[in-house]
């Protein structure tokens, strides 16, 4: 769609201003030519005919086709007047004129100075594309002050209004033989202010000169080009060159931020450097910032006729659009490359940290669980998204972070996308790293955990976690499946128990008056989420948020039954370095833990404890 907005203002809004220009020019000039064959016969149909006839030669002359509606001339009132003014080319009308007037004092004219009043109702330009709409200026009113001497020279200066808001241009202006050079060109629109100069040859409507611009925001614009986009501050540095038939555009922009909620889309500091040559526009660069340190860059180039496009685009820590439930930051290698039959995305995305927060409330009361309804996925079915085919993979070899419903762990491992974007497929598997399962007032060991991908969107991961730990005298499992934003719980145990029954060994295995405060605290936040009855943020979680504030990637807090409290932190040093620490309250109970992968299949790990002693092993592992 853009590039056929594009394509359509440089192939047809620039020739119709161009040729409307002409046009009046002609219509200026026409008249003292004919003041010199006599001025009675200009009274006549004939004459009026001529005159027209000649008009309308000019701009077949120049590769246009008009058609006139109403044309008149009042020698006396020194006035011409056209009912409709229609100005075509080979593709179709280009512009529409209603109810033009044309103002010129032929003595000033004969004498060889010119002052020339054009109003007119409305403009409508169009450009026969399905995927726009005319757009009209209203209420036109221009002047021009010029002398006629081997070059025709002076100012021009008009005032319209659209959609409401008023707009104005004025310029110098001077004409000889085929060139009109314009300067001191200001222009002024909504939220929008411009400055230049500009020579045209009209033999080839090739331009060349010099044009700046600040545009402050995109809420007037809206119209064309849809809603949702906010802009603070941009401003352009346009140079136009032409070279053998061929017009040159080069394009210099900068702008503070650009956001768009629909496309979670958030950037700042945006710097553009592109060239259009002919039909060929060329990203040289365009960079941005997000809203912390990332770094987001595209290169490539763009056949606005052909519509094939070859770009590069790529990312550097650079936080991810923030869904409902993931936040994080990513590195980014793509490829987007084909044209309006086929389309190509494909690359690489390492995600360096991705932080997946579950929602902290049940959607049905225990122990009815493990219910889950199948949705139906509503698909784009228009723009480029049957042709464009996704051959993505997402390589995360850790810091993938699961964290609620009493899940705290970390993942990693590869998922590739792929299929046409109307329905794209995710397929991979994320694998426990390390993690841990508290709820109920007790530390649960984590036996299985796996977020698994597979099939189309949305591409929320399938959970298969299981955990468990002794109560009483069973082994009691607690099950985590269904999808990230609707995931489900089951209560297992060996021997095999009923849910009810299970949960209640979970909840009552040890004495109420054995529990510690902070497993009381823990203890009421899990039945208020279990029975519905949680606030849908959670609560207050004094954790998390401590976690946050001191930017660790893992924090817990544990007591065992004799009452000894005890604390541990975990932190990335690198991608593969990860350091481990946790201190108790009892006697010799501090250590710090050292992990460093040195393959993608062997870890080494370093334990030294709070009295100096320590050791060292080489693990090694292998998926079949």
């Amino acid at each position: 769609m853009l590039m056929k907005i594009i394509k359509s203002v440089f192939k047809r809004g620039g020739r119709a201003l161009i040729g409307g220009l002409s046009i009046l020019f002609a219509m200026t000039f026409i008249l003292p030519t004919l003041l010199v064959e006599g001025y009675t016969w200009l009274h006549s149909d004939s004459a009026r005919r001529i005159v027209r006839s000649y008009i309308e030669q000019q701009a077949k002359a120049q590769g246009y086709r008009l058609e006139m509606d109403g044309f008149d001339y009042d020698l006396e009132g020194d006035n011409i007047t056209v009912t409709r003014l229609d100005l075509s080319d080979a593709t179709g009308l280009l512009l529409r004129m209603k109810v033009v007037s044309l103002d010129i004092d032929i003595k000033a004219l004969l004498a060889g100075d010119m002052e020339v009043d054009l109003s007119a109702r409305d403009v409508t330009f169009y450009n026969n594309q399905a995927i726009s709409t005319p757009y009209t200026i209203s209420r036109i009113r221009a002047h021009v002050d010029a002398t006629l001497d081997d070059v025709m020279a002076g100012t021009f200066d008009a005032k319209a209004l659209y959609r409401g808001e008023g707009i104005s241009a004025r310029s110098k202006f001077s004409l000889k033989e085929e060139s009109l050079n314009l300067s001191n060109i200001v222009i002024s629109a909504p939220d929008l202010r411009g400055a230049g100069h500009v020579a045209v040859h009209l033999s080839n409507n090739l331009a060349r000169g010099q044009f700046s611009a600040q545009l402050d925001k995109l809420s007037f614009y809206k119209h064309l080009i849809g809603t949702g986009h906010e802009l603070d501050t941009a401003k352009f540095d346009i140079t136009l060159a032409g070279a053998s038939g061929i017009q040159d555009v080069s394009v210099k922009a900068k702008a503070r931020s650009y956001a768009n909620k629909s496309l979670l889309i958030a950037v700042r500091d945006i710097d553009l450097d592109a060239r259009l040559s002919g039909t060929m526009l060329r990203v040289i660069s365009l960079k941005a910032h997000d809203l912390e340190e990332g770094t987001f860059e595209v290169s490539g180039a763009v056949d606005l006729v052909r519509e094939s496009i070859d770009l590069s685009v790529k990312a550097k820590h650079f936080h991810a659009p923030k869904g409902g439930i993931a936040d994080g930051f990513i590195q980014a290698n793509l490829n987007f490359k084909g044209n309006k039959a086929a389309y190509l995305l494909s690359g690489n995305i390492s995600p360096e940290k991705i932080n997946i927060t579950l929602p902290e409330r049940f959607t049905q009361a225990i122990p009815e669980i493990n219910i889950e309804t199948p949705t139906t996925r509503a698909t784009n079915t228009h723009g480029m998204g049957k042709n464009l085919t996704l051959d993505i993979v997402v390589d995360a070899p850790n810091q993938i972070f699961v964290r609620g419903w009493g899940l705290d762990a970390e993942f990693g491992g590869k998922v590739k996308i792929h299929g046409v974007l109307d329905d794209p497929q995710f397929d991979g598997v994320m694998k426990l790293q390390r993690g841990r399962y508290d709820e109920f007032g007790k530390s649960f060991k984590v036996a299985k955990a796996n977020l698994i991908f597979s099939g189309s969107i949305p591409p929320n991961p399938k959970f298969d976690v299981l955990v468990e730990t002794k109560a009483g005298d069973i082994m009691a499992r607690v099950g985590i499946t269904g999808n990230a934003l609707k995931p489900t719980i089951n209560f297992s145990s060996d021997p095999s128990l009923p849910e009810d029954e299970v949960l209640a060994r979970i909840l009552f295995g040890e004495n109420m008056g054995d529990i510690s405060p902070f497993q009381a605290v823990q203890l009421a936040q899990t039945l208020q989420r279990f029975t519905g009855r949680g606030s849908s943020s959670g609560g207050f979680d004094p954790v998390g948020l401590l976690r946050t504030t001191t930017g660790l990637d893992d924090l817990r807090f544990d007591a065992d039954a004799n009452g000894n409290a005890s604390i541990g932190a975990g932190k990335h040093l690198s991608d593969k370095v990860y350091l481990e620490v946790e201190a108790g309250s009892a006697d010799g109970s501090g250590s710090a833990n050292i992990e460093i992968e040195l393959t993608p299949n062997i870890t080494l790990e370093s334990e030294i404890g709070q009295d100096a002693r320590g050791g060292a092993g080489i693990f090694w592992n292998w998926d079949y």
